[in-house]
C-alpha cells in the first residue's frame, strides 16, 4: 500500500469514528498487554471493534483485545485503544502505527503509551512501573516515511518523550504512596524473551526495562507534533544470574495485579496536563 492509499484508508477510518460520535478526542492512550480492562473507567460514548476501521489490523497477541473507546476521562475527551499490533505479528510499520496514526488524525495532541515489560534495572520489582524518559531502538528499523525534511524527522525523533509532562506526572506521584521507577525502555522485536547473554547486554548500553512495542508509536506520535508519555509495567524481573521461565501469560497476570495502580498514574497524567 502506497501513501496515498495508506492515508485514504485513515481518512476512511476517521470519517467512520466521527459518524458514531462527535467526541472530538485531545489525549490518546493506547493500552497495552493485559490492560484492556483499564478503559472501563472512561465515561464512554462509543466503543468501537478493530474489525470496524477500514485498514485497521487486528491484534493476535494474548491481552490485546482489539476495542477503540472514545469517551471522557477525568472530564477530558480522550480515545482509548485496548491492545497493539506488534511487529512480531508479521505487521509493517504501517499497520504497527496504524491506531495511533488514527489517533493522530482524529486531533489528539497528546499520548500516553502503556506496556508489559521486564525489569532489567536490579531495583525493578514485578508490579512496579516505570515512566519512560527515553528509549534504545533495537527493532532494527525506522518508523518515519521518506521526506525530503530528514533533518526534521531526525530530530523530533531524536527526543520523543515530553520531559515537562514526566517531571509533572513524576511529581504527582512522588507526593502520594505509590511507588514510580523512571528509566529506559528498550523496544526489540520479540517475541522471543531475551536470553541471560542479552540481559547483560541491554544493562550495559543503558536500558533499564525491556519490550517488543511502543518504540514504532511513540516515534510516529512525536514526529506529528504530538507530546508523548510513557509507563511501563515491570511484568518480570529479567535477572540474567538468577534466569527462569517467563510465560506471556505471567506477563499478563502480573499487568492485571498492576492495574489499578497504572489507571491512577494514567489519570494523574491526564489531571497534570488540563
Amino acid at each position: 500500500m502506497n501513501g496515498r492509499q495508506e492515508s485514504d484508508t485513515i481518512m476512511s477510518s476517521v470519517d467512520f469514528v466521527r459518524s458514531r460520535t462527535s467526541l472530538l478526542p485531545r489525549i490518546g492512550v493506547v493500552l497495552g498487554s493485559g490492560q484492556g480492562t483499564i478503559a472501563d473507567r472512561v465515561d464512554a460514548e462509543v466503543e468501537l471493534g478493530y474489525g470496524e476501521l477500514s485498514g485497521a489490523p487486528l491484534p493476535t497477541a494474548a491481552g490485546h483485545s482489539g476495542t477503540l473507546t472514545l469517551g471522557r476521562w477525568q472530564r477530558c475527551p480522550c480515545v482509548v485503544a485496548q491492545g497493539r499490533c506488534h511487529l512480531y505479528e508479521g505487521r509493517s510499520r504501517e499497520e504497527a502505527t496504524y491506531i495511533v496514526r488514527l489517533m493522530i488524525a482524529l486531533g489528539i495532541r497528546r499520548l500516553i503509551l502503556t506496556n508489559a515489560a521486564g525489569g532489567l534495572h536490579p531495583l525493578f520489582r514485578s508490579g512496579e512501573l516505570m515512566l519512560i524518559r527515553d528509549h534504545i531502538n533495537l527493532m532494527f528499523r525506522g518508523f518515519l516515511c521518506r521526506s525530503t525534511h530528514a533533518h526534521h524527522q531526525a530530530t523530533v525523533a531524536a527526543c520523543p518523550y515530553d520531559a515537562d509532562w514526566c517531571d509533572r506526572l513524576a511529581a504527582a506521584i512522588g507526593a502520594t504512596d505509590t511507588p514510580l521507577q523512571q528509566g529506559v525502555y528498550a523496544g526489540v522485536l520479540g517475541p522471543n524473551y531475551e536470553t541471560r547473554a542479552e540481559y547483560r547486554m541491554l544493562r550495559r548500553i543503558g536500558a533499564d526495562a525491556v519490550g517488543m512495542s511502543t518504540v514504532p508509536e511513540a516515534i510516529t506520535a512525536s514526529y506529528a507534533g504530538v507530546s508523548v508519555l510513557g509507563i511501563s509495567v515491570i511484568t518480570n524481573e529479567a535477572k540474567p544470574d538468577a534466569p527462569r521461565r517467563v510465560s506471556h501469560q505471567e506477563v499478563i497476570d502480573w499487568a492485571g495485579k498492576a492495574e489499578r495502580r497504572l489507571a491512577e498514574a494514567i489519570e494523574a497524567a491526564i489531571q497534570v496536563m488540563q
